[in-house]
C-alpha cells in the first residue's frame, strides 16, 4: 500500500505545483527549485522532500519528459510544457503560478546584489522572470511577484544589466501602486532601488523624483529617523552631487549622516560611506564637474 502511495504522489508532484505544470523556464531546472516546488505542495520538509523529489524526477526521467542538463540541473521540452499550461484549467494554472512564485520566493536570494550569491540568482533568473510574467498576465500572487522582480531587478543592477533591471523594478513599483490601501514599504523600497538604477543609467532627474517620493513614503511608514529612511536620503544625496546640486547634496549627506550615527553608531559601515560621500563634496567645484559630467558608476 505504502508503495502506491507513494508512485500516485510522484505522478502529483511530476505534474508540478499544486496539481498543474509549474510556470518556470524549461531549460536548467535547478534541484533546489524542485525541493521547494514539492515543500510548498505539501508542506514536506528535510528527508521527506527529497525522496518526494527523487520520485518526481524518476517518473519524469523515465518517461523522457526531463532530461539532465548539467550538475543537479534539468531540462524539460518546450513544447511540453506548452501543451501542459493550455490543457490545464483557470484554477490548476492559478494554483500552478501561486506554486512557483512562492517556490522561487523561498530559493531566489533576498540578498541579491551580493556577490557571494551572484551564483544562485543566476540559476534561478529565468525561472524568476517566466514566472512573474506568467503570474502578471494572470494576476496571481501579485504581491509576491513584485518582491520576486526586486530582487531579481537588484541582481541585475548589480551585474551592470540596467535596462532590464529597471524594466523589472517598474513592474514591481507598478504592481505595488496598484494596490489598495496606502503606500506600504515594500513600494519605498521598491522606488529607492528604482531611483539608484535610473542613476546608473544617467537619467538623474528621474532618479531623483523617484527617490523624493520614496523618501515621502518612507518618512510616512518608517518615520523621520528610521535606518531605512536615512539610506534613501543618502542616496539623494548621491543624485544630487551627479546634477550638479552641491549644497542640496551637502545638506542631504550631513542629514543621512546624523541619522545614521544615531541608529547604528560611529563605526558603522553606513556612516562610513555617507563619511566617503561627503568629503567628496570638498573636493574644488571644477573638479567635482569632470567627475559628474559622465554617466555614474
Amino acid at each position: 500500500m505504502r508503495g502506491t502511495d507513494g508512485a500516485t504522489r510522484g505522478r502529483r508532484r511530476a505534474r508540478g505545483g499544486r496539481g498543474g505544470p509549474a510556470p518556470v523556464a524549461p531549460d536548467r531546472i535547478p534541484r533546489e527549485l524542485l525541493e521547494a516546488v514539492i515543500r510548498d505542495t505539501d508542506g514536506e520538509a528535510g528527508a521527506a522532500v527529497l525522496d518526494s523529489v527523487d520520485e518526481a524526477i524518476g517518473l519524469l526521467l523515465g518517461y523522457a519528459l526531463l532530461t539532465v542538463s548539467g550538475e543537479q540541473t534539468f531540462a524539460m521540452h518546450r513544447l511540453v510544457g506548452r501543451l501542459a499550461r493550455t490543457n490545464a484549467s483557470s484554477v490548476t494554472r492559478t494554483g500552478a503560478i501561486t506554486c512557483a512564485v512562492g517556490a522561487l520566493q523561498a530559493t531566489f536570494p533576498k540578498a541579491s546584489s551580493e556577490y557571494e550569491q551572484w551564483p544562485a540568482c543566476e540559476r534561478l533568473l529565468s525561472h524568476a522572470l517566466d514566472a512573474t510574467t506568467y503570474a502578471q498576465r494572470d494576476d496571481v500572487a501579485l504581491a509576491e511577484t513584485a518582491a520576486l522582480l526586486v530582487r531579481a531587478g537588484l541582481y541585475q543592477r548589480e551585474r551592470a544589466q540596467y535596462d532590464s533591471a529597471c524594466e523589472l523594478v517598474q513592474r514591481a513599483v507598478a504592481i505595488y501602486e496598484a494596490q489598495s490601501g496606502p503606500p506600504g514599504p515594500e513600494l519605498a523600497n521598491a522606488l529607492d532601488v528604482l531611483g539608484i538604477t535610473l542613476w546608473r543609467l544617467a537619467r538623474l532627474s528621474a532618479a531623483r523624483d523617484v527617490l523624493q517620493r520614496a523618501l515621502v513614503i518612507s518618512q510616512s511608514v518608517h518615520g523621520p529617523e528610521h535606518r531605512e529612511f536615512a539610506r534613501t536620503l543618502c542616496n539623494l544625496g548621491l543624485v544630487q552631487e551627479h546634477l550638479g546640486e552641491f549644497e542640496a547634496a551637502r545638506s542631504t549627506h550631513q542629514r543621512a549622516l546624523a541619522m545614521m550615527e544615531a541608529a547604528s553608531g560611529p563605526e558603522h559601515s553606513d556612516v562610513a560611506r555617507t563619511l566617503s560621500n561627503l568629503g567628496s563634496l570638498h573636493q574644488p567645484r571644477e573638479i567635482q564637474r569632470l567627475v559628474f559630467v559622465g554617466a555614474p558608476g
